[in-house]
């Protein structure tokens, strides 16, 4: 659901590995104090600040705690089965990642789906291909964006970018 106030600029995406490496602490350090410090501790990030943002976002998007411990959910279970091949688990936490970032799925729904939907119904001029113009998803993020400057604007519309030829649903061509 969008929030009245709007999407803050999306400029930090989170490493797939990282994220992996501290989902799987998290096994081996089921206190999530002593998780969060050796977290910070094993992070490559020279500045510690964003080291911190790690920890917190891998916490929050993909961890639950009961009290001062870690619950092992079924995510985390895939996430750390050593059977499971390295691709399905990168996968899988890049969807749950898309998931907990709802400007994502909002530029999907609103910007990607109703280009598809004309496709679907022949309206569209070329078959098999859509084009989504840089400015459909201008609109859409000057729509949905709270104040942010030009440079956070821009490397927002990168990050959904990134995001959207990673899930499969873009392919990016440069603009003359």
């Amino acid at each position: 659901m969008l929030k009245p106030e709007g999407y803050a600029p999306l400029t930090k995406s989170l490493d797939v590995n990282e994220a992996l490496m501290l989902i799987q602490l998290s096994q081996e350090l089921p206190e999530v104090a002593g998780w969060q410090e050796d977290a910070l501790y094993r992070l490559p990030q020279p500045s510690r600040q964003r080291r911190q943002e790690i920890v917190h976002s891998v916490q929050k998007m993909f961890l639950q705690a009961e009290g001062p411990r870690f619950v092992r959910t079924p995510l985390v279970e895939l996430l750390t089965d050593a059977t499971l091949p390295e691709p399905l688990k990168r996968d899988l936490l890049f969807v749950y990642y898309l998931r907990a970032t709802p400007l994502v799925w909002q530029s999907i729904a609103q910007v990607i789906l109703p280009l598809l939907e004309t496709q679907a119904s022949g309206l569209a001029q070329s078959a098999g291909r859509i084009e989504i113009v840089q400015s459909a998803l201008d609109e859409f993020l000057k729509r949905h964006l709270r104040e942010t400057t030009e440079a956070g604007f821009a490397r927002t519309r990168q990050h959904i970018t990134a995001h959207l030829i990673k899930f499969g649903l873009m392919e990016a061509q440069p603009i003359p």
